[in-house]
Order: C-alpha cells, then structure tokens, then sequence
C-alpha cells in the first residue's frame, strides 16, 4: 500500500497531467483508475488527464468508465480524429513508418478529462 502521505490529492498539490493509456479494457479496474485520477490530478480547471482506449475495447465498458467518471466530478471530452489525418509526429518511432503510426492513432479512441466546476 503506498504512503498516503506522498499521494497529492488535497490542498493545490497534485500532477497538472496524468497519462491513462489503453487501461480501459479493464473494467474490473475502472474503480481504481477513477480512485488514482482523483488522488493525483490536481484540482484546478488547467489539470487534465489523457485517457485512451484501443477500439477493439467494447463500447460499453467505455461507457461505464465514463458514467464513473462523471460520478466523480469530471468531464470527459472525447477527440475524434479524422482516420485519413496523417501522422503529425516529428519523432521518428523505429520500426514505424508515419502510415504505421496513422493507423495505430486512427484505431483509439481518446478523451481529455477535466474537473467539472464547483
């Protein structure tokens, strides 16, 4: 069990951006990840976390992470990309070409969680 004492959830302690990357699939563990998000994401309007899910992740285990999230006090503002949108990195990833990566991006799906306002 971590100390809780290193765990930023009150006052203006916390991380501007947390990073939940294809976790959703999981939805035994929605709970813990709605748990951890409002332990380290600071409380203020400029926090965010990224939240993605690979789209081979049903709808409706998306969907019940919302609802918890929404329980929880965040607004989850989904993105939609554009599946023909190229590939906007700079970095090169080895073994991926830019079409590689295109791809992969086009099969996620991905919100940006905020704290709703008091």
């Amino acid at each position: 069990m971590p100390n809780r004492s290193l765990l930023p959830s009150d006052g203006p302690a916390g991380y501007d951006i947390i990073i939940l990357s294809d976790l959703l699939h999981f939805g035994d563990a929605h709970d813990v990840l709605i748990q951890s998000i409002d332990r380290l994401l600071k409380r203020s309007e400029d926090a965010v976390a990224h939240v993605s899910a690979g789209k081979y992740t049903k709808s409706e285990v998306c969907d019940n992470f919302l609802q918890k999230a929404d329980a929880a006090g965040l607004n989850m503002e989904e993105i939609i990309t554009d599946p023909s949108e190229p590939w906007l990195g700079e970095l090169p990833v080895k073994g991926l070409s830019s079409g590689d990566l295109a791809l992969r991006k086009a099969n996620c799906r991905y919100w940006i969680a905020t704290w709703k306002s008091p």
